[in-house]
């Protein structure tokens, strides 16, 4: 039997089955205890179809296990033959299933990398879990409370001191940081055993085994990404409108906020290595050569920095040089100043990263052209 499976999380998830010579019917599976019943029933002749990319990855790794036959293509190849098909978005278990009688070429094959990448996902989103849940909201607390304590009994130790030993003695920091140690070390444990790991990422100046499994757990699959210009999208660092996007309240990011912020981390890793270091040589030259090119700031009209808006002068003026949203007072905007040198070289050198190393290395390792 041939299933093509549309999976969800949280809505429904369908299921076109078939067989060679029968027209797909779809069925609706309503619940997670449904879809684990059909992976259960799932039996080595069978054959699976669905997304690579999204939020199936852990669905396509239980479905490999039980029946070894798990076809995925990406989602962006989903998208164009849905649109040629005219059909829903609904109905991508039925796109899926005439992708897999007419453009079978467009299905890879799960395969052990693929497995292990998923469990890394998981253990990623559970070290992020008790990172944003647990332990920084406790210390957050703590911090609050001891400032009052501090206020109270009045010691003779200073307040940031004082702060840092109580909230260093609380059983809840101490059981939040013991969590995370052990996902640091399950993380450690798996990462180190992929090749892709010691070939791609472990190369590279800054990027230990929590970086590494970040950045593939990020990306999930590099046959996603067909040029390195998506790639590159995809990770948050390419410029839009000329700048660096960033998220805004009630818009939806096409872009991963979590591995703009992995790359982050990479850049102060990096900007602590030596200078002998070969992407620390490649920033520092970088910034040279940007200093040379704007050795002068440039002032380019007013903005409004709680807003994150630029004005020209004209249109500071009609508005009496404040921001007609918040109504605070517009400040002169300048450009190339030391600290926009220093971010435009950091933000080259990330871009070279992922283009320039990250996409041409995974490619090579998978076996794909790197030619666009």
């Amino acid at each position: 039997m041939n299933y093509a499976v549309d999976y969800a999380v949280v809505d429904e998830t369908r299921v076109a089955r078939w067989e060679d010579s029968e027209k797909p019917r779809k069925v609706t599976l309503k619940t997670l205890t449904e879809v684990r019943c059909f992976i259960d029933a799932l039996t080595p002749d069978d054959s699976v179809f669905t997304a690579l990319g999204g939020v199936g990855g852990v669905f396509a790794k239980l479905a490999h296990e039980k029946t070894g036959n798990v076809w995925r293509t990406p989602t962006f190849q989903i998208k164009d033959t849905r649109e040629e098909l005219g059909l829903a978005k609904a109905d991508n278990c039925l796109t899926l299933a005439h992708m897999a009688a007419n453009k079978r070429k467009l299905f890879y094959p799960m395969r052990p990398i693929d497995d292990a990448i998923v469990e890394l996902q998981v253990l990623v989103r559970k070290r992020q879990m008790v990172q944003r849940t647990v332990r920084i909201p406790v210390v957050l607390r703590i911090q609050q409370i001891e400032r009052d304590v501090w206020l109270l009994e009045d010691p003779d130790e200073d307040l940031a001191a004082y702060i840092k030993r109580r909230v260093d003695e609380h059983p809840l920091f101490q059981l939040a940081k013991s969590l995370e140690k052990e996902l640091n070390q399950e993380i450690t444990k798996a990462v180190t055993k992929l090749d892709l790991y010691h070939q791609v990422f472990a190369p590279v100046d800054g990027i230990g085994p929590i970086t590494g499994a970040r950045l593939m757990a990020g990306f999930k699959d590099i046959r996603l990404y067909p040029t390195s210009p998506k790639m590159l999208a995809y990770s948050g660092w390419h410029l839009r409108d000329g700048q660096k996007p960033y998220r805004r309240a009630g818009r939806r990011a096409n872009w991963n906020h979590e591995l703009q912020d992995t790359l982050s981390k990479w850049q102060i890793s990096m900007l602590k290595c030596s200078d002998e270091s070969a992407w620390k040589s490649l920033y520092l030259e970088r910034k040279a050569k940007e200093y040379e090119k704007h050795p002068e700031p440039e002032r380019v009209g007013m903005a409004c920095f709680r807003c994150v808006k630029n004005f020209t002068d004209e249109e500071a003026k009609s508005h009496d040089n404040k921001c007609p949203r918040c109504g605070q007072q517009l400040k002169p905007r300048q450009i190339y100043t030391p600290m926009h040198l220093h971010r435009r070289a950091l933000r080259w050198v990330v871009q070279r990263l992922v283009t320039k190393w990250i996409w041409p290395k995974w490619r090579r390792f998978d076996g794909l052209p790197t030619s666009w």
